[in-house]
C-alpha cells in the first residue's frame, strides 16, 4: 500500500545540507498529517519522487516502511521525509535495502561505481563510498580477479545512491545479476527518537550455474534534527552486500555507503550505532570484500526548524510554536474562536477575536449571547436557525425550507388552527 500524504509543510532550506538532496514543497497554511506505520505483517511504502510531510511520524514496534526501488514508477530510489517528530519504535524499521542502483544479467552494475564482469567469472562487487571487491573462487584457491571490484566516489555534498554488482557471467542467460544498491533515506525533524533501524544496504549478489555475481554498495542514510534520542536498540546502517557464493566463482562484495548526522551536541550517536561497513570476503580468503564506507557528525549551525515559516520555532526543541506544521498557529497570532490553541498560551478560544458583536464562544463556535441554544457559527456571523421551533400547546415545527412557508406563517397556521378547534367544540 502506498500512502500519499495530501498536506504539505511550508518549503524550508537548510544551507549546510547537500544541494542534490534540496527537494521543494509548496508552502500551505494547513496543518500536515500525522501517520502511525502499523506492524501488518506487511511493508509500508510512501512516495519517492516527493518530499512527505507529516507532523508526527510513528514506526510501531515490528512495523516497517520500504522505500521503494529506484526504476519502480516515478520512484528515484530515495525516501525524504520531514515532521515535527520522527519516532521509530523498539523493531521497528525504515528499510533502503537494495533500493539503489539495479545489477542486471550479463552487464556491469548500474552507477558510477558499478561492480564489473569478466568472462563466465564472478562478478564484482558495487561500489560507493567504500570500493567493490574483485570476484574470485573459493578457498583455499582464493584465486581470481575475475571480475573487478567498482571504484569508489562518493561525494558528501552531491549525493547518490549505492551502485550494483557486477553480472555472473556476460553470457546471455548464464549470468546472475549483481546485487542491487542501497537506496536513500533523508530525515528532518526537530526531534527524531531511534528505538529500531534505519538501513540503506547493498543487496547481495545472485547465482546462477554457480558462477555468484557482485554484491550492491550500500546507499546513504542523512539524519538532519535538533535533538536525537538514541535508544538501547538504535542502528543505523549502509552497509556492502555480500557477493554470490557459487562452486566455481565467489562474487566480489559491495562496499559500504555513508550515514551523515546533523544534530546538536548531545545528539551524537553512542559507539556501535552506525555500521557502514564493506561486504565480507569469501569464508577462508583474505581477498572479495568490499571497503568500509564513511560516516560523519557534525554539530554546526544547527538550528531547531521552523517547517512552518511562521517565524517561531517547535516546542519539540525547547522553542515556542505549539504546531510547527501550521503558519496560522504560532505566538502572538489572534486567537479565533475555533477550539484550537492559536497563540500558544496554553488556553483554547479565550477571548476570541472572530465573534461578531452579541455573540459569545462556546465549544468552538460563535452563538448568540441572549440565547446561546439558537445555534452555532464558525465565520463570525449571524447564529444558524435553531433546529426545531416551539409553540403553545407543544407543537414542534422543523425550520422552513427554503421556498416554503416562513417560520411566522407556520406559526400563523398552527395558532389558528388551534382556535377555530376550540370554536367548533363549544358549539358541540
Amino acid at each position: 500500500m502506498i500512502m500519499r500524504p495530501r498536506r504539505p509543510l511550508a518549503s524550508i532550506t537548510r544551507a549546510t545540507l547537500p544541494a542534490a538532496l534540496l527537494l521543494c514543497a509548496a508552502s500551505a497554511a494547513e496543518a500536515a498529517p500525522s501517520l502511525t506505520v502499523e506492524n501488518t505483517g506487511q511493508p509500508a511504502t510512501l512516495p519517492g519522487d516527493v518530499t512527505n510531510d507529516f507532523n508526527i511520524l510513528t514506526i510501531k514496534s515490528g512495523a516497517v516502511l520500504r522505500v521503494l526501488a529506484k526504476g519502480s514508477g516515478p520512484s528515484t530510489g530515495r525516501l525524504h521525509i520531514r515532521a515535527n517528530r520522527i519516532i521509530i519504535e523498539s523493531d521497528g524499521m525504515i528499510d533502503a535495502t537494495g533500493s539503489g542502483h539495479p545489477g542486471k544479467a550479463g552487464l556491469p552494475g548500474e552507477g558510477m561505481g558499478g561492480g564489473n564482469v569478466n568472462g563466465n567469472s564472478a562478478g564484482g562487487g558495487g561500489a560507493y563510498f567504500g570500493g567493490g571487491g574483485d570476484g574470485t573462487s573459493q578457498a583455499p584457491t582464493c584465486g581470481g580477479p575475475f571480475g573487478l571490484g567498482g571504484s569508489a566516489y562518493g561525494n558528501p555534498s552531491m549525493l547518490d545512491l549505492g551502485s550494483a554488482g557486477g553480472s555472473g557471467s556476460s553470457t546471455p542467460g548464464m549470468g546472475a545479476s549483481g546485487g542491487n544498491g542501497g537506496g536513500g533515506i533523508w530525515l528532518q525533524a526537530a526531534r527524531i527518537e531511534i528505538n529500531g533501524t534505519i538501513a540503506a544496504n547493498g543487496s547481495n549478489g545472485n547465482v546462477l550455474s554457480n558462477i555468484g555475481a557482485g554484491g550492491g554498495a550500500g546507499g546513504h542514510v542523512i539524519l538532519d534534527a535538533y535533538i536525537i534520542d538514541w535508544m538501547p536498540k538504535a542502528k543505523i546502517t549502509a552497509k556492502g552486500g555480500a557477493g554470490g557464493i557459487g562452486t566455481v566463482g565467489v562474487g566480489g562484495s559491495g562496499g559500504g555507503g555513508i550515514v551523515r548526522i546533523h544534530a546538536s551536541t548531545v545528539s551524537a550517536p553512542p559507539v556501535g550505532v552506525i555500521d557502514v561497513s564493506g561486504g565480507p570476503p569469501p569464508s577462508g580468503c583474505s581477498t572479495g570484500a568490499g571497503d568500509q564506507g564513511t560516516n560523519e557528525f557534525d554539530d554546526q549551525n544547527v538550528e531547531c526548524p521552523d517547517f512552518d515559516g511562521d517565524g517561531a520555532r517547535s516546542v519539540l526543541c525547547n522553542e515556542t510554536d505549539c504546531d510547527d506544521t501550521n503558519a496560522t498557529i504560532a505566538p502572538g497570532l489572534p486567537e479565533l474562536c475555533n477550539g484550537v490553541d492559536d497563540n500558544c498560551n496554553g488556553e483554547i478560544d479565550e477571548m476570541a477575536t472572530n465573534c461578531a458583536p452579541g455573540l459569545i464562544c462556546q465549544a468552538g463556535n460563535c452563538v448568540s449571547e441572549v440565547n446561546p441554544d439558537a445555534g452555532p457559527t464558525t465565520d463570525g456571523g449571524a447564529p444558524a436557525a435553531p433546529e426545531t421551533v416551539e409553540y403553545r400547546g407543544g407543537c414542534s415545527l422543523a425550520p422552513a425550507a427554503q421556498g416554503g412557508f416562513a417560520l411566522a406563517g407556520l406559526g400563523l397556521v398552527a395558532a389558528l388552527a388551534a382556535r377555530f378547534a376550540r370554536r367548533a367544540k363549544r358549539s358541540r
